[in-house]
């Protein structure tokens, strides 16, 4: 097995294992102030609220994080999945798995799409984001 390869998986399991922990979600991240069709960015833990779609999500954290590290090479580019819990006027709340490189169709929920447009940091391979640090760039819209 080839080096990068094979610290690219040590890496994605210790972001699997890490992903595990219930403290992944800092305490008094400010709520977000969002709109439909306009990108907005969440921390772990962190909320937004759309008011003109009587919603409100909130980043759980990263899942999975299989994403090629930017300094290897890689046959395929990975994948990474967010857990993102969505409520329209305070129903329970429902996990909503986003997958990125996102399908262009998004997520549905509530008569709107949910998409995942982007995560940050990119993974590079002699390095181990913590799981605090991911930053998730999400757009809202309706069909």
């Amino acid at each position: 097995m080839r080096v990068p390869m094979l610290l690219s998986w040590l890496a994605m399991s210790l972001i699997l294992a890490a992903g595990c922990d219930s403290s992944m979600e800092p305490a008094g991240q400010p709520t977000v102030a969002a709109e439909l069709n306009v990108p907005f960015t969440l921390a772990p833990g962190q909320t937004a609220v759309l008011a003109d779609a009587s919603l409100t999500l909130t980043f759980q954290g990263v899942t999975e994080d299989g994403r090629c590290p930017i300094d290897t090479v890689c046959i395929a580019a990975g994948q990474a999945a967010t857990a993102v819990h969505a409520t329209q006027d305070g129903s329970a709340a429902v996990t909503l798995t986003l997958i990125l490189p996102a399908a262009a169709e998004g997520v549905p929920y509530a008569g709107c799409r949910v998409h995942a447009e982007s995560l940050l940091p990119v993974p590079i391979s002699d390095r181990t984001i913590r799981p605090e640090e991911y930053r998730l760039q999400l757009l809202v819209d309706r069909p």
